[in-house]
């Protein structure tokens, strides 16, 4: 394959053939004024940080945040004192949404927050803990 630079002017795109692109600096930035609502500032979307990660959206720049559609797989960075198993950091809560069935039949979206459904658990369990001590006690 040859690199090449081109300008698509009919679309308006510019279009790099390449096997690699690089570029050398620390931050990509990418930014669409229509698209702004309106916060000055910069809008760093790749950013190499200075603990030698990539940082997606750096500083928040971003005010919408980021959407990642089609995710198949997350893999946190290993730990070597975990037995080579990595630990995943999620700072704020977590809420899931799965497809239910209405009573009438009708297809819904049904949102649950995480540590709602743990809250529950931790209490089911806790109960049955004490109605096995009670069986165990007679």
């Amino acid at each position: 394959m040859v690199t090449d630079v081109r300008l698509d002017d009919p679309e308006g795109h510019l279009v790099l053939d390449a096997f690699v692109v690089r570029q050398n600096g620390s931050d990509f930035m990418i930014d669409s004024a229509v698209r702004r609502n309106g916060n000055p500032g910069w809008r760093r979307a790749l950013v190499h940080d200075e603990n030698d990660s990539l940082t997606i959206n750096f500083n928040s720049d971003y005010t919408g945040g980021v959407t990642i559609n089609s995710v198949t797989q997350i893999s946190p960075q290993k730990n070597k004192a975990l037995l080579g198993l990595g630990t995943l950091l999620i700072r704020g809560g977590i809420s899931y949404q799965s497809q239910g069935i209405t009573i009438d039949g009708r297809s819904t979206t049904i949102t649950s927050n995480l540590e709602e459904e743990l809250l529950k658990l931790r209490s089911e369990i806790s109960l049955l803990r004490k109605k096995v001590e009670a069986l165990e006690n007679r």
